[in-house]
């Protein structure tokens, strides 16, 4: 009798350890089916049934570009941070939200118009923005370049003419970031020190740097990106001496 109570109870734990395996296996098997059946609910209100090919062709190139977008903000914010230009990260964070928010609204009220349009202007204003932050067209790697893509993929995908005004936006605003650069970098030469000990100056586009008989070295110029070497980001209009490392 007692074998007999033994194999009842190795019998029962072998089929609840048998049922929890299974209650398992289902669990596992019935998440990939809910994350399916999700996607395809949000593809059918992005993507109505009533869409040309060639209006469900522009939302998802459209969608597809808002998460490529949202990739490279990303990994400009996370370049910034590592080189310490805290103000200029805020810029592609900033973007992260807008892109979320218009996104959001669309899936709301389904105006793809208003995506699009709000989609291409964060594509046209945002590099500039980011370029002026950093600095100018040099310190910045050309940033402004990145809004060539508003007016491109109008034209691409919404036709030659309704891609003229992007253009003309575009056009306006690097000739305004011109201006800035022009107008930052100073035209007039103006003396700074009197002093007939140099040995040597490297001057760089918005910022110079002397060196002096007596090993001390001193810089002037732009500094948002820590380029004097002083430890901060603010511009000096005269020369400031640089504090050395012992050695």
């Amino acid at each position: 009798m007692k074998l007999i109570g033994v194999n009842i109870r190795a019998t029962a734990r072998s089929i609840n350890t048998s049922a929890y395996k299974l209650d398992k296996k289902t669990e596992l098997k019935a998440m990939p089916d809910a994350n399916s059946g999700m996607l395809t609910r949000l593809s059918n209100r992005v993507i109505s049934p009533t869409d040309t090919d060639e209006q469900r062709l522009q939302k998802t190139l459209l969608i597809f570009a808002c998460g490529l977008m949202g990739f490279a903000a990303m990994l400009w914010l996370a370049i910034y941070n590592a080189m310490g230009i805290r103000y200029s990260s805020t810029v592609p964070l900033a973007y992260l939200v807008v892109s979320a928010v218009t996104l959001g609204i669309y899936l709301w009220n389904l105006n793809f118009e208003f995506f699009r349009f709000a989609q291409t202007s964060l594509y046209l204003f945002v590099p500039f923005i980011m370029q002026w932050s950093i600095g100018s067209y040099v310190t910045s790697s050309g940033v402004m370049l990145w809004a060539l893509l508003a007016p491109i993929g109008v034209m691409v995908f919404q036709g030659p003419r309704q891609s003229v005004p992007w253009f003309f936006a575009w056009l306006f605003m690097t000739v305004m970031a011109g201006v800035f650069d022009f107008l930052l970098a100073g035209t007039v030469p103006t003396r700074v020190d009197m002093a007939h000990d140099w040995v040597s100056v490297a001057a760089g586009r918005f910022h110079t740097c002397a060196l002096k008989r007596d090993r001390s070295v001193l810089c002037t110029g732009q500094n948002d990106v820590g380029q004097l070497g002083l430890g901060d980001t603010t511009p000096r209009t005269t020369f400031t001496p640089v504090v050395l490392p012992p050695g």
